[in-house]
């Protein structure tokens, strides 16, 4: 039982810190390479810290859908966030950089869901294999 309870929250914690850490650092990588100031200042213009306490969130339900072998339940936190992105997205910068930081959401979102559900799948993994 305490490895199990183990495995649980290394899980919760790498998924949420270490995912938002290495989803922070792809989003930078991409706004740097971007060299677009329009994307540059919409990054900047978001409410201090809510993109790394949405990201803990969302990390936080897929763990927890994919522990409780939910999967339609992760799918229905990437539509929601999808639904409430659209908005953000169509307000964007003009043209062409609109398209950038509709890029910029759609590979922050997806890097962050697939690092937590491969974290979840490998803690179900390892839980499976554990006596008890």
């Amino acid at each position: 039982m305490f490895w199990k309870l183990v495995v649980v929250a290394g899980a919760y914690g790498v998924a949420v810190f270490a995912g938002g850490f290495f989803t922070q650092r792809l989003c930078r990588w991409l706004v740097e390479r971007a060299d677009d100031a329009g994307l540059s200042e919409w990054v900047a213009s978001g409410v201090p810290h809510a993109g790394r306490l949405i990201g803990w969130l969302e990390r936080f339900l897929i763990v927890t859908f994919v522990l409780m072998n939910q999967p339609g339940a992760v799918a229905v936190v990437l539509a929601a966030k999808g639904l409430l992105r659209f908005g953000e997205i169509k307000g964007g910068p003009e043209l062409d950089p609109q398209r950038r930081v509709a890029e910029y959401v759609i590979v922050g979102t997806l890097f962050s869901f697939s690092f937590a559900v491969a974290v979840a799948a490998l803690a179900r993994w390892v839980l499976n294999l554990l006596p008890g």
